[in-house]
């Protein structure tokens, strides 16, 4: 066991309904921007897509702009509250990219909005005569820390094959053209949070489902460097796939999960190839996501609570920070009674917020909202754009 595992593991010791609210400070302050690249995600192959994305229902829903504050947001309770735009708030970025498809569910656009007014900046289309991965793979991205640069899946000719490339933003958040990494991906890129980068651009891990195969998934690192890729694999009757995946800030480990909502494991980059079960270690039963603060201090985790099933289609979301040098554990937000209940936010390159999505439960459908957490005091922001008929990745 590395040195990093045991401290994860220590970290994860205490169930996070457990945590203590208050007990350590605040994450640290944000880091100095360094180059970096992006993230995405989809459903998978399971009962999830059945009761999220019926395409006529889903091409039906007519998306509203309501007023941050006038929300209800998820029917549930933040643990601090829910407020209006961010404007100003301390080393928020300015931009987010989400995938999003206009009701139309095979015809992704990745969408440049403004954090703090939610309205369009830019936005690329469909590239290459196809559409951004059809109804699984729908648009993966990843953002590079602080760079406004992002990478992203493009298929080329078909969900099955895509090719990694970059973009960035300008100045007014429009994105520049599409430049590629000489990285091909054989597989579609299927499932929530497969796409990860480290904050300095130099290694990126992908999950993907292995087309025809009726089960079979793999998880691959690229150190773009020297273009070296490592592929381990992952076979389930359930079809429960990797997914939640996040890059340590050095490149060395991915923390993931095996299925939703957990439980979460590390792979340390330098295992050989093979079995992800069998080179992976567990390190905690009820995790569904966890990230890593760029100086390795601090942990950030979410859980889920009940587990989301087919009759159970409700819970509880609870994000929560541990100082790995320390014993206990803050409660940073948690969010009750929340419909289709996941684990999939974008950390900020200054680890100040997490960007995230919740149902927005309006009468008679489920569209999904884009809010931000401020990690130090816990209070909720929901970005002023309209709600999405899908559930999206999105990046920053």
């Amino acid at each position: 066991m590395s040195k990093l595992e045991g401290r994860l593991r220590d970290a994860f010791s205490a169930e996070a309904e457990t945590v203590k609210a208050g007990s350590i400070p605040g994450p640290p302050g944000p880091a100095t921007p360094r180059r970096s690249l992006p993230r995405r995600a989809t459903w998978p192959r399971s009962w999830q897509p059945r009761l999220l994305i019926p395409v006529a229902a889903a091409s039906a829903v007519v998306a509203v702009v309501v007023a941050a504050a006038a929300l209800p947001l998820g029917r549930g309770h933040a643990h601090s509250a829910v407020g209006n735009a961010a404007a100003g708030s301390a080393g928020l970025p300015q931009y987010f990219v989400t995938n999003e498809s206009g009701g139309d569910v095979d015809q992704y656009s990745l969408v440049v909005r403004s954090t703090r007014t939610g309205k369009i900046v830019g936005r690329l289309k469909p590239l290459h005569g196809v559409p951004y991965g059809g109804v699984a793979g729908s648009g993966s991205v990843a953002a590079i820390g602080g760079d406004r640069a992002y990478v992203t899946a493009v298929p080329v000719g078909g969900p099955c094959l895509s090719q990694l490339e970059e973009f960035r933003l300008n100045g007014r958040g429009q994105p520049g053209s599409l430049m590629p990494l000489h990285v091909m991906v054989r597989g579609d890129f299927d499932g929530w949070d497969n796409l990860a980068i480290t904050p300095d651009g130099r290694t990126i891990a992908y999950t993907t489902y292995v087309c025809g195969s009726g089960g079979s998934f793999e998880l691959s690192v690229v150190d773009l460097a020297t273009g070296q890729v490592k592929t381990w694999s992952y076979t389930s009757t359930t079809l429960a796939y990797p997914g939640a995946l996040v890059l340590s800030p050095d490149g060395r480990e991915v923390l993931f999960t095996l299925g939703s909502p957990g439980p979460e494991r590390i792979l340390r980059t330098s295992a050989p190839t093979g079995s992800l079960a069998a080179r992976s270690q567990v390190i905690s039963s009820t995790t569904s996501w966890a990230a890593l603060a760029r100086n390795g201090a601090v942990l950030y985790g979410c859980t889920v609570s009940p587990p989301p099933s087919r009759r159970q289609t409700s819970g509880t979301i609870t994000f929560f920070s541990r100082s790995l040098a320390r014993t206990a554990e803050r409660v940073i937000a948690r969010y009750r009674d929340v419909l289709y209940p996941t684990c999939m936010p974008s950390l900020d390159p200054g680890d100040r917020y997490l960007l995230l999505e919740l149902t927005n439960n309006l009468p008679r459908h489920t569209d999904w909202r884009t809010v931000v957490l401020d990690l130090r005091s816990g209070r909720t922001t929901v970005i002023p754009a309209p709600a999405q008929p899908i559930q999206a990745s999105a990046a920053w």
